[in-house]
C-alpha cells in the first residue's frame, strides 16, 4: 500500500476553485471543486472535468474508478488515485473497527444466510443417503450395519433441521424486536401464509420495493378488498342492512365519523368522514347522513343507527320525515352509559363510586401498596375509572368487590401495617373503605 502522505501536485491553483468551507471537510475537495457554492451535489474533476452528481462521494467514486455506475477518471495521476483510495480503506477500517462489536452480536447476516444454506444441502445429502440406504436393504430381518447406520443418518437430519430452523427463527424474531412489532402478529392467518409463500418460492426472491409496498401493491390489496365485499353488496340488496355511525376524535382534534354497513353476513366499514365543521348542527348531520345513503342506495336501507345525542335526534327525525320507509335508532350501548349515568346519580351509588375509585386512584399512586396489592390478588389487576364512560364507574366497583377478600388481607397484613402508606392520612382513608 502507498504512503498516506497526499501528493503535493495538483493540475489547477486552489486558490481559484470554488471549495466548501468550514470543520470536518472531506480530503477530496483538494481535487475537487463546484462550479456553484449553493449546490454542493454537483461536484467537478480538477483532472478531467467530470461532473458527478451525487456530491463528493461520487466523485471520489470517478477518481478510483472502482465502480460500474461511475465513469473512471483517466487523466487522474496514479500517486494521487492510490492516495484516495487509501484513505478510503483505513476510514472503511476504521468504521468495521468501530461498528466490530455490535456485528459480532447480531452476527454478519449474509454469512448466517450462507451457513443456513449449507446445513439445508447437508440436510438433503443425509436425506439421499438415507434413502438409498434403506434402498439396498428392504427385507425385515435383525438389525443389521445398514439400518443403524441409516437411523443414524436420520438422527444426524434431525439435528440438522433443527439448527437450520433456530438459526432461520431469530432472523424473524429480530425483525421483530426491531421494527417493535407485535407479537400476536404471528397468531394472524395472513403471516403463515405470507411464510408459506415464501418457502415455497424458494431462494432468491426479489423483495418488495418502498415504492411497490407503497403504491402498486396497496391499490391491487384495495381491488382485493372490493372483491371480498361483493357478496356484502349482494345480500344487503336482498335483505336490506343497517347503517351505523360512530363519531370520535383524534389526536389532532378533528371528529371524524365512521360509517358502517351492517347486514346478515357481517358489518363493513365503507368510509370515514371529517365532520369538525358541522359536527354539532343538527341538520347538517342529516344532510350527511342522507348523502351516505344515497350511496348505499335507499332502496337497500332499513335504519340508520346513531348515538341520541340532541344533534344525532334532530338528524334523525329530518331523516323520518324525508324517507319515510328509513327508521332512525338510537344506539342500545350508548343508552345503556346514560342510563348508567343516571344510576350513578343516586346518592347510595354515588357515594360508593366516589369510594371506590379513591381507593383505587390510592392503590396506583403508591407504588408499594400496588405491589403489595397485586401479591395478594395474585396479579389480577383493578379496574380504574374512566372519565367519559360510565360503566367503567361500575366495572370497578365490581373487581373491588370480587376481590374484596384478598384487599382486606392485604389491608389487614403486617406488610401494610409496616409501611408508610399506612401512616398517611389517605392511607388511613383507604384502610377505613
Amino acid at each position: 500500500m502507498a504512503s498516506s502522505q497526499p501528493p503535493t501536485a495538483t493540475p489547477i491553483p486552489n486558490d481559484v476553485l470554488l471549495k466548501p468551507t468550514g470543520n470536518n471537510i472531506d480530503m477530496a475537495w483538494e481535487w475537487n471543486h463546484m462550479k456553484d457554492l449553493n449546490n454542493k451535489k454537483s461536484v467537478t474533476c480538477n483532472f478531467c472535468g467530470h461532473i458527478s452528481t451525487g456530491g463528493i462521494t461520487k466523485a471520489k467514486k470517478h477518481q478510483m474508478g472502482v465502480t460500474r455506475d461511475v465513469s473512471a477518471c483517466k487523466e487522474i495521476p496514479a500517486d494521487i488515485k492510490q492516495h484516495i483510495m487509501d484513505v478510503f480503506m483505513k476510514k472503511k477500517s476504521d468504521r468495521d473497527t468501530i461498528y466490530g462489536d455490535l456485528h459480532g452480536c447480531f452476527g454478519d447476516a449474509e454469512a448466517e444466510m450462507q451457513e443456513i444454506a449449507d446445513l439445508m444441502a447437508n440436510k438433503q445429502l443425509v436425506a439421499e443417503s438415507t434413502r438409498a440406504a434403506k434402498r439396498t436393504k428392504s427385507t425385515k430381518g435383525p438389525m443389521d450395519l445398514i439400518y443403524q447406520k441409516a437411523q443414524r443418518q436420520s438422527s444426524i437430519n434431525d439435528a440438522i433441521d433443527k439448527e437450520a430452523r433456530a438459526r432461520t427463527v431469530q432472523f424473524i424474531a429480530r425483525f421483530f424486536y426491531k421494527c417493535r412489532i407485535p407479537f400476536n402478529v404471528v397468531r394472524d392467518r395472513s403471516f403463515s401464509k405470507m411464510m408459506d409463500v415464501v418457502a415455497n418460492y424458494g431462494p432468491n426472491l426479489k423483495l418488495p420495493t418502498y415504492h411497490e409496498l407503497r403504491v402498486p401493491l396497496l391499490q391491487k390489496e384495495v381491488e382485493l378488498t372490493k372483491e371480498m365485499m361483493k357478496p356484502h353488496i349482494i345480500e344487503r340488496a336482498i335483505s336490506g342492512c343497517s347503517i351505523m355511525s360512530d363519531a370520535w376524535t383524534d389526536r389532532k382534534g378533528r371528529t371524524l365519523i365512521n360509517f358502517m354497513v351492517n347486514c346478515p353476513l357481517g358489518t363493513m366499514f365503507v368510509k370515514s368522514v371529517d365532520a369538525s365543521g358541522y359536527m354539532k348542527t343538527g341538520d347538517k348531520l342529516a344532510e350527511l347522513l342522507d348523502c351516505f345513503i344515497c350511496e348505499i342506495g335507499e332502496e337497500n336501507v332499513v335504519q340508520v343507527v346513531t348515538n341520541n345525542g340532541s344533534n344525532y335526534v334532530l338528524a334523525g327525525k329530518y331523516l323520518e320525515a324525508r324517507r319515510r320507509h328509513i327508521f332512525w335508532t338510537p344506539c342500545a350501548a350508548y343508552c345503556v352509559d346514560l342510563m348508567l349515568e343516571d344510576i350513578g346519580k343516586l346518592e347510595r351509588v354515588k357515594r360508593a363510586i366516589q369510594r371506590g375509585s379513591s381507593l383505587v386512584s390510592f392503590i396506583y399512586n403508591h407504588t408499594m401498596t400496588l405491589n403489595t396489592m397485586r401479591k395478594f390478588t395474585k396479579k389480577t389487576e383493578l379496574v380504574r375509572a374512566g372519565v367519559t364512560r360510565f360503566a367503567t364507574n361500575f366495572l370497578t366497583l365490581q373487581r373491588l368487590h370480587d376481590q374484596k377478600g384478598a384487599l382486606r388481607k392485604m389491608f389487614t397484613s403486617d406488610e401494610w401495617m409496616n409501611s408508610n402508606a399506612a401512616k398517611d392520612a389517605k392511607g388511613k382513608r383507604a384502610f377505613d373503605i
